[in-house]
């Protein structure tokens, strides 16, 4: 902060002072030369405070007590020098009994807030007390134009912004403040950002005209004005009046630098005075800029060669620029503000998007474009996809990624490249998806569903079911849906491209070629269950029962239950029933027990399965006496319609005992 422009005459005479003072008095006598005498608690960490040491000062004034409000505002200034954040708990919650420069450190604590932590009601007390001031003139009108800095620019979001920014405007023009016109400028600069109208541009014109590079207290805002207008002459009157004002700070030239590169106009540049312009055009990225703009390939290519693809580590881009006091004073301390001259801006939103619209098609390109690819526009991106999606081949980090998410990258991206990204996210187990769905470029998962197949089946078991529901979750269609294969879509080319050309024939063959054609299909069919290893047979059967009840899943006992079934009716029965449920009228998913359903239908697949009731009545007869034909059919017909499968009730009766055993046992039972 550059407190020096507030902080008393330089040059007075030697004098002795009384040891009880404020943190006011303490800053107006920073740069003369006083001697403070030893007659108070304060004395040591005052001097202390003066000579920079703030940390120690600190110990001392706490070590006193908080009882004094010079002195809670003496510690809060220490605090606030050694970058603590919670200054402002130390001072006073009386505003209006602050001194000068404890405003000043009320309104720094106040401006540090987030949105949320603000009181609207702070900044309009710190202005009325500011207002009160009858000495210190440049501190009262910079913290006076700092409020209305931030309730014009900083904080527009906060409430009764504009009300507050019209009481500090009036307070600057009854003072008759030339910080008037900055904070004019910089709510122009804004408006015009957010509108972009013709309207907003000719405000900014009318302010530029009025305002004067040799009375405006703040160059930025005119210099940042006069760019937006292409008011070249007045953009470099602003730069000529900031050498002169400055001429001695060693972060003119890089300032002066900085600007012209983020502008691409090394005719800026002319502003400097010989020496500095000499060390200017010294600088490799300034001879970069001055090669960019005169279109010299050669020379672009020849300095480019020798860079980082970020652009040097000490690029001036990253130098301390000027801070000239209001902003200073507004962002305490921070210069990347509107109305400022900048901060640290990214050598690859400045210089390396440039570089990758000059530089041909090559590694060094290519080289520059792996940094610079965010500050393209994605329509234009298109250009590059080759490179693109070589670089994500290579690198296969999510920024490589996020860059091929483009209709023609993803049209010629190596789908393997592809399929073993995704699969090394989903191994990390994040529920949120790298991918985002484009409406007008949706991701042509048919390239690249194989290679993620191949991918997962590469794991360990329990690895390739974890990373299978996480990639489920992301919505990736590893599979076709349920109604499409069961229909027999979604199979591999081999077995696709045959059964489509069997379809097609059926209308083409004579009726009496079919009977035959079924007879070789069914014994296509057992020789396909032959090959199905159990296991393999129940985790299909489950796994499509849970595509079934998505996004609900079976429970423990209906994983059993599946299992069961698929050993009953083999998995491609299973698979029949639960098509058969699906397109069933009767079924309400919302209501009815699935399983349940499920297992009834299987059982109703079956047909009468007279030959299997006789066998039951023929195991009771031999077991049992008076055996009712009627009543056992009616027992049979019952618990078929509950889904119990007759398999079952055949083993309930090579158990039992007695007709209470069979009744009882036959009420127990429960669908697979």
């Amino acid at each position: 902060m550059q407190d020096h422009a507030y902080r008393g005459q330089q040059g007075m005479s030697a004098k002795s002072t009384a040891a009880t003072l404020s943190l006011t008095d303490l800053l107006a006598m920073k740069d003369r030369t006083v001697m403070l005498l030893d007659n108070g608690v304060d004395t040591g960490a005052d001097r202390l405070l003066l000579d920079g040491a703030f940390e120690e000062a600190a110990e001392i004034y706490l070590a006193c007590g908080l009882d004094d409000l010079y002195r809670r505002e003496k510690l809060a200034y220490c605090r606030y020098y050694t970058g603590a954040k919670d200054y402002g708990d130390i001072l006073d919650k009386e505003i209006e009994r602050a001194t000068p420069w404890g405003l000043a450190l009320h309104f720094w604590a106040w401006a540090s807030l987030g949105e949320a932590e603000k009181t609207s009601s702070v900044p309009q007390r710190i202005l009325q007390a500011a207002t009160a001031i009858e000495s210190f003139p440049s501190l009262r009108q910079t913290l006076i134009a700092a409020i209305g800095y931030h309730a014009g620019v900083r904080h527009t979001s906060q409430g009764n912004v504009s009300e507050l920014y019209q009481s500090a405007c009036t307070a600057l023009q009854e003072m008759g403040s030339s910080y008037i016109q900055t904070l004019k400028l910089c709510t122009a600069i804004l408006h015009h950002y957010s509108e972009r109208s013709e309207s907003s541009a000719q405000l900014l014109r009318e302010l530029v005209d009025a305002t004067s590079a040799e009375s405006t207290p703040t160059l930025a805002p005119l210099f940042t004005a006069a760019i937006i207008l292409g008011d070249i002459g007045k953009a470099e009157s602003a730069l000529a009046e900031l050498c002169r004002r400055f001429a001695d700070d060693p972060d003119l030239e890089p300032t002066i630098s900085a600007v012209a590169i983020e502008e691409g106009m090394p005719g800026l540049l002319e502003a400097l005075p010989e020496h500095l312009l000499a060390i200017s055009l010294n600088r490799p990225e300034v001879r970069l800029l001055t090669a960019l703009a005169a279109n010299d390939l050669s020379t672009v290519i020849e300095i480019a060669e020798s860079m980082p693809a970020n652009g040097p580590p000490d690029s001036v881009l990253y130098s301390p620029r000027i801070s000239e006091q209001l902003i200073d004073f507004a962002g305490s301390g921070s210069r990347a503000l509107l109305g400022g001259w900048g901060g640290y801006a990214p050598w690859c939103y400045v210089l390396g998007e440039r570089l990758v619209r000059t530089l041909p098609k090559g590694d060094l390109r290519r080289h520059f474009l792996r940094s610079a690819k965010d500050t393209i526009d994605s329509d234009d991106l298109e250009e590059y996809a080759e490179e693109l999606c070589s670089l994500f081949e290579e690198h296969g980090e999510y920024d490589d990624f996020y860059s091929i998410l483009t209709p023609e990258c993803l049209r010629q991206v190596d789908p393997e490249a592809f399929a073993n990204y995704l699969v090394k996210v989903a191994e990390e187990g994040s529920e949120y998806s790298p991918l985002f769905e484009d409406e007008e470029a949706p991701v042509p998962w048919h390239r690249f569903i194989p290679s993620l197949k191949q991918a997962l089946a590469a794991l360990t078991p329990d690895k390739s079911a974890f990373c299978t529901s996480v990639l489920e979750s992301w919505d990736i269609p590893l599979r076709a849906p349920l109604a499409d294969r069961l229909a027999g879509e979604g199979m591999p080319e081999s077995l696709s491209a045959p059964l489509a050309a069997i379809q097609a024939a059926l209308t083409e063959c004579g009726a009496e070629v079919l009977p035959y054609l079924q007879v070789a299909l069914m014994k296509l069919s057992a020789r396909a269950a032959a090959l199905v290893p159990p296991a393999t047979a129940e985790e299909t059967v489950i796994q499509a029962i849970n595509d079934f009840l998505k996004p609900r899943h079976l429970t423990d006992y209906g994983v059993d239950s599946a299992r069961k079934m698929t050993l009953r009716y083999g998995a491609a029965g299973v698979l029949q029933g639960l098509e058969a449920l699906m397109a069933s009228p009767d079924f309400n998913p919302e209501t009815d027990r699935t399983m349940d359903a499920l297992a009834n239908t299987l059982v109703k697949q079956q047909g009468t399965l007279i030959s299997r009731r006789a066998y039951i009545a023929g195991i009771l007869r031999k077991r049992l006496k008076n055996l009712k034909s009627h009543w056992l059919d009616q027992q049979v017909s019952e618990a078929m319609g509950r889904g119990v499968d007759i398999e079952q009730m055949i083993e309930l009766a090579k158990g039992v005992g007695s007709w209470d055993d069979w009744s009882d046992g036959l009420e127990s039972l429960q669908p697979y």
